[in-house]
């Protein structure tokens, strides 16, 4: 429940306490960190297979497939990518810097909608490909299935 522009001001204010780049990552990273370099369907490999992932495997009539009906802590489902991140599939959809129209942009100047990535617990197993690309929600909506990640940068020479 938590818009595009208080995920960047959370970035922002997170870089300047601990005195190095924290922000979103772009698109390009998110899905690296999700396919790996083998270019994976889904974080944990080709197929979906049931209880990986918090999202409505119950609409995706998965067998022996769970809907528990709202977000999870992280770390719940140790299913990590081959990066080794965790819980980039379901969950929460995640804010990216790119903007959905233009993904080259990624400034976080602006009001042009921006990319949401990884699924939900509300999405089907379809949402939850490593590729998809959710349509663009503008920057200051909020909904009860977003969240966000963030990447960090090198230090600074604070």
């Amino acid at each position: 429940m938590v818009s595009w522009y208080e995920s960047v001001a959370f970035c922002r204010w997170l870089s300047h306490r601990l005195g190095f780049d924290v922000r979103l990552p772009t698109e390009q990273q998110w899905e690296r960190a999700a396919r790996g370099t083998e270019g994976a369907i889904y974080p944990w490999g080709d197929e979906y297979r049931a209880g990986r992932a918090n999202c409505n495997e119950v609409l995706s009539q998965v067998e022996g497939g769970t809907y528990l009906g709202h977000t999870t802590a992280v770390g719940i489902y140790p299913f990590p990518s081959a990066e080794g991140v965790y819980d980039l599939a379901g969950n929460v959809w995640e804010w990216c810097l790119n903007e959905y129209a233009r993904p080259e942009r990624i400034d976080i100047a602006g009001e042009a909608s921006r990319v949401l990535r990884g699924g939900s617990w509300n999405s089907d197993t379809e949402y939850l490909r490593a590729a998809n690309r959710y349509y663009g929600y503008v920057p200051g909506n909020r909904n009860y299935f977003i969240g966000f990640r963030v990447c960090r940068g090198s230090p600074s020479n604070r």
